[in-house]
């Protein structure tokens, strides 16, 4: 934002990138005019007790059928360098199981999509990379814990699975002018699935403010 010239922002994160958005104004409230956070909240200590595997054949069976949270890869992507050499080369059988798993209409994935995404991460620095967020997360908890409830606007864009979650989750303990808004139709990547109830939503939630950057 300093090389750009802009004191404060619109910031708008997508998974990861709402938590790094949420820690943002958190630590540096004066940067951003208005935050939107996608599909994930911020992790907290409850994070810490999030099942990764399934614990009944009917919650087997939901995975099975891409549905169900058990983010087996929380764990995978803790560990030290098995995750590069396994998936150097071969990322797009992640790329291509995270989308039939997220995805309600699997068409919104398309294959030039896909293989620029596998593209990206297929290099071991890229894997390493990738998995720093997870190496620290314990440390965002932390410092979560030391925060007062952020001020400024926070909107947060749900897919159907995680809107009940993310309605409880994103609650006055996180701030305290924060609304959650369901996004019919679409699964985790709502960028992809719905872009046009997203950009309205985003459209309607800067509009006070006209001016990006400042």
């Amino acid at each position: 934002m300093q090389h750009l010239g802009c004191r404060s922002a619109f910031v708008v994160g997508h998974d990861i990138g709402a938590s790094l958005g949420y820690h943002l104004a958190a630590n540096f409230p004066e940067s951003v005019r208005r935050l939107v956070t996608i599909d994930m909240g911020v992790p907290d200590a409850a994070w810490q007790a999030i099942p990764m595997l399934p614990g009944s054949d009917e919650q087997v069976a939901a995975l099975a059928h891409g549905r169900g949270g058990y983010p087996w890869w929380f764990a995978l992507n803790q560990l030290r360098e098995l995750p590069e050499l396994l998936l150097a080369d071969r990322f797009r059988l992640v790329i291509d199981w995270l989308y039939g798993h997220m995805l309600i209409d699997q068409s919104s994935g398309d294959e030039a999509a896909r293989a620029i995404y596998a593209q990206a991460y297929d290099s071991p620095d890229a894997i390493r990379a990738g998995n720093g967020w997870y190496q620290t997360m314990r440390q965002d908890i932390a410092d979560l814990a030391t925060y007062e409830p952020v001020t400024l606007p926070i909107l947060t864009l749900a897919g159907e699975e995680a809107y009940p979650a993310l309605r409880e989750q994103m609650s006055s303990d996180k701030g305290t002018d924060i609304r959650v808004v369901e996004i019919k139709g679409s699964g985790h990547y709502i960028p992809e699935e719905q872009p046009e109830q997203m950009l309205r939503e985003l459209a309607a939630f800067f509009a006070p403010s006209a001016v990006v950057c400042s």
